[in-house]
């Protein structure tokens, strides 16, 4: 009797070389192009795509932070560029907010509209004119913004597989993991139903070979991150967002403020840093950014 061993189940080791000497190609021919670095989805902002290179399909990248520490913001910077700079659709699930105030905030951020103005109805016409554009430039765009009450794996695998084939989303946002899937309330049983969330969440992103990218307020720490919540066993990339309290200066040591286009308000810069802690894809480091207070919006420096 012969045992027939499947030739194609196990790919041989010249295989893998090949494909890695072609990605090493990519990269060299690049030389640090910003336009070329990633291989996944640009961020944009570089520095991040630098260490992470994007957004890769079948991961999992998480933005932790505080509680309030404008995580969201920085997701809604990287959606919109996402989906107006790049044209991939872009699935968000968002259980902090709901649907509309999602979009108010996109709106806001487009147009560098302040939210207070727009909330209070002090706007002049410059601003009117501002969020005239922003809203033309986000109906065209294929944003899918869900808000459902609850969010169980389940649930998250039949809208993930309708968006996909229905529109053909590139990007999934998931705001926040912490309010997934509540069915137990405290202690140990939270614990494994984060963990279960955690590695449903990595199937799906792995199932439909598409990028997902989490928020959670989970106290992940430059010191002992590796300690927290199970989402960072599962997670490929892990960014800390940290806000200072301190207005953003220049190199020369001059406080920096914006004046928003086409209007006389100026605007608030404060530091931020987004520190790389966890990366499958190679490098650990920190991406300065500058936090627009005022607008909600993060920048590169």
């Amino acid at each position: 009797m012969t045992l027939e061993i499947s030739k194609t189940d196990t790919p041989p080791l010249e295989q893998h070389l090949n494909t890695a000497a072609a990605a090493i190609q990519r990269l060299y021919s690049a030389k640090c192009s910003p336009l070329s670095i990633p291989k996944g989805l640009s961020t944009g902002f570089y520095v991040l795509d630098l260490f992470t290179q994007g957004l890769i399909p079948g991961q999992i990248t998480v933005i932790a932070s505080r509680h309030s520490a404008a995580k969201t913001t920085l997701a809604m910077n990287i959606v919109e560029h996402v989906a107006l700079n790049q044209g991939v659709p872009v699935g968000v699930f968002s259980l902090a907010l709901c649907g509309a105030q999602w979009v108010q905030r996109l709106l806001s951020s487009r147009s560098q509209v302040s939210p207070q103005h727009i909330n209070n109805g002090y706007m002049d016409k410059d601003d009117i004119a501002r969020l005239n554009a922003a809203n033309n430039d986000l109906k065209v765009s294929k944003i899918f913004i869900e808000d459902p009450a609850e969010l169980g794996l389940q649930e998250l695998r039949d809208s993930a597989t309708r968006l996909i084939q229905e529109h053909s989303v590139g990007l999934i946002v998931i705001d926040h993991l912490d309010l997934m899937g509540a069915t137990w309330k405290t202690g140990e049983n939270r614990e494994r139903e984060i963990y279960e969330i955690s590695s449903g969440i990595k199937s799906v992103s792995e199932e439909f070979k598409i990028p997902i990218l989490v928020l959670a307020d989970h106290q992940l720490n430059f010191s002992n991150w590796a300690l927290s919540p199970p989402i960072a066993r599962f997670a490929d990339v892990v960014y800390l967002l940290e806000l200072k309290e301190t207005p953003f200066t220049s190199p020369a040591g001059e406080v920096e403020v914006s004046t928003k286009e086409n209007s006389r308000e100026v605007v608030e810069r404060f530091a931020a840093t987004v520190t790389v802690v966890k990366n499958r894809n190679g490098l650990l480091g920190e991406a300065p950014l500058v936090f627009l207070s005022e607008i909600a919006r993060f920048e590169s420096c």
